[in-house]
């Protein structure tokens, strides 16, 4: 087990190194290689605004996934992932975590450098290059009394690089 997290629906989903499990309270319904996930460590998994999963990887960057989207064979039920590469630094294809912030902003921590999720704009903003994935998560750590967040480091937010997998 690398990581659990709670969807906005309250299921579970567990990132493990043979893929990806739901768990609707009921039954789990697992996703590994033979469902057409490309790389079986998943490392973390976040839900977007709209309901859209993102999956990080240990080594192949993310993959977008849509439980709403089959794949295009009239007999296949199969779901599709949609594979991104962060960086061309392979480090940067080492997804460690995902954050999100009360505005919905969904932010990638590589071994390689923090990313911004941003499927809107297409340049390439210059990369805040962080030590480790520990680093990188000390950096978005709550408060446990107010939720606010603190910093071990000062984090320059316009240095971050904008990851844009639909560029």
């Amino acid at each position: 087990m690398i990581r659990i997290y709670q969807d906005s629906r309250g299921f579970l989903w567990f990132c493990t190194n043979v893929g990806v499990s739901r768990f609707d309270g009921y039954q789990f319904t697992s996703y590994a290689m033979q469902d057409r996930l490309p790389n079986p460590t998943i490392t973390d998994i976040i839900e977007d605004g709209n309901g859209i999963f993102w999956l990080g990887t240990n080594a192949s960057g993310v993959y977008r996934f849509d439980p709403r989207r089959k794949a295009a064979d009239e007999n296949s039920s199969k779901p599709v992932f949609d594979s991104f590469t962060v960086d061309d630094d392979k480090n940067s294809n080492a997804v460690t975590r995902f954050f999100k912030t009360r505005r919905g902003e969904i932010y990638l921590a590589t071994e390689g450098g923090l990313y911004r999720l941003h499927d809107e704009e297409k340049e390439k903003i210059p990369s805040h290059r962080v030590e480790s994935a520990a680093c990188a998560e000390s950096i978005f750590c709550r408060d446990r009394s107010g939720g606010r967040r603190r910093r071990r480091q000062p984090l320059d937010w316009a240095s971050i690089r904008a990851f844009a997998p639909f560029a």
